[in-house]
């Protein structure tokens, strides 16, 4: 995982803080968004290897994110984080071909899992 960026969309600034940080020891580099706008914009200038997005950001919600970004790169693996487990949005995440889809409160070991899975994916 040493050598991985990953983008991290969240608008909660403490599970921002404590998410990239502790992804920030397993990982190269963090980049952070914490809208969809601010996060389509780093992923253009970023083009991280892996996007982990919470799908309840504003400006542009997480599944429309990844509906841009899956348009640019068919194959950048995305991890789709929600504390709602509303059946529609999990069928966007499937049509949008996610790796994982996250529901919140989760553990690191949940997400590092996830991660390892996109990176087997990639």
């Amino acid at each position: 995982m040493n050598n991985l960026n990953i983008l991290y969309i969240e608008d909660d600034p403490e599970i921002l803080e404590n998410v990239s940080f502790l992804l920030s020891r397993y990982t190269n580099e963090v980049f952070t968004a914490t809208n969809g706008e601010e996060a389509l914009k780093v992923y253009k200038e970023k083009q991280p290897d892996i996007v982990v997005s919470d799908i309840n950001i504003p400006k542009i919600n997480g599944l429309k994110v990844a509906e841009i970004i899956r348009e640019d790169n068919p194959s950048v693996p995305i991890i789709i984080i929600s504390a709602h487990n509303e059946d529609h949005q999990l069928k966007i995440a499937k049509e949008l071909n996610v790796s994982s889809y996250i529901r919140k409160p989760f553990t690191l070991q949940e997400l590092k899992d996830a991660i390892a899975k996109a990176i087997k994916e990639k």
